[in-house]
């Protein structure tokens, strides 16, 4: 989720289970959902995907646009993967191919998009699949599906996995908005100390992995890393040269198993819920830079 306007969300799973024949996405309350991307034009580019497929190296992953579509030309193909003819908004991912590029169909229903991968088009079975879910730029464009909760709290996007000939599953993944990541730096006797604190929802994440840059320049300088304490905060401590530096300071996205808990609620899905995951966003501390200025060692 790189900002307050466009969202990152995606699908794994192993190459060795079934391909699943449809993916269900359901976005959380909360969450500012505008399927139309603000009345954009059939053909505009409202996104981008990643499609990792198991015959393909990992490296190699498809990667295309999300496109908004006029939603009766795929009314075929949406009686055939929801049952209806009729969606609120259809968009599709590009997918490059040996004999030229081709459409995967999203259907959106309400706060639910539905994407039913056409396993025999791609040449095997999906492992991820990845989309940023708007486009925002310098030019002006302003084509957002997702936007960030204005209102603090805790956030559980689902999706139920359907494959042939076995039980419906739901996976989940909780985020605690907003996070954020502040830092302040001072320089005692030749010592740079760093502290500061990384929160989701007002309260301290522990365990979140830190690196600090302190450059006499905007660019090079040296990389140190630590971790956040229980209550979310840290200290990294640097011995600096004489001069005048730059400090920065960014926190790493981590995603954490917390199906024990994330799954207690239960799930509509026949096979039930299967895996949950906390997201932690990687952050970039604010200010985006402190000038610190050190007379040396004593």
């Amino acid at each position: 989720m790189p900002s307050d306007r466009v969202l990152g969300l995606g699908y794994m799973q192993a190459a060795t289970d079934r391909a699943p024949t449809r993916i269900d996405f359901y976005v959380p309350d909360g969450f500012v959902f505008t399927p139309d991307a603000n009345g954009a034009a059939t053909g505009s580019v409202v996104g981008s995907d990643v499609i990792a497929i198991s015959t393909l190296p990992p490296e190699h992953p498809l990667t295309g646009v999300l496109t908004i579509e006029e939603p009766a030309a795929f009314a075929t193909e949406g009686l055939a993967c929801t049952g209806g003819s009729t969606h609120d908004a259809v968009w599709a991912a590009s997918v490059p191919a040996p004999t030229g590029a081709f459409k995967i169909p999203i259907f959106v229903d309400g706060r639910t998009f539905t994407i039913c991968p056409a396993v025999a088009r791609l040449g095997g079975t999906p492992t991820a699949i990845a989309f940023q879910l708007g486009l925002v730029s310098n030019s002006g464009i302003n084509r957002p599906l997702v936007r960030a909760p204005s209102a603090p709290g805790r956030f559980v996007w689902s999706a139920t996995v359907m494959r042939a000939g076995l039980p419906d599953v739901e996976i989940r993944s909780i985020v605690d908005l907003p996070q954020r990541a502040i830092f302040t730096a001072r320089v005692v006797r030749g010592i740079v100390r760093i502290s500061g604190r990384v929160t989701a929802n007002r309260r301290g994440i522990p365990h979140v992995r830190i690196h600090a840059n302190v450059a006499k320049k905007r660019m090079g300088g040296v990389d140190f890393y630590g971790r956040t304490r229980a209550d979310g905060r840290f200290t990294l401590i640097h011995r600096l040269r004489r001069g005048t530096f730059f400090v920065r300071v960014n926190s790493y996205s981590d995603q954490r198993d917390v199906t024990a808990g994330g799954c207690a609620v239960p799930s509509a899905a026949a096979g039930g819920c299967v895996s949950a995951t906390e997201m932690i966003l990687g952050l970039q501390a604010a200010p985006a830079t402190i000038r610190v200025r050190s007379g040396g060692s004593p």
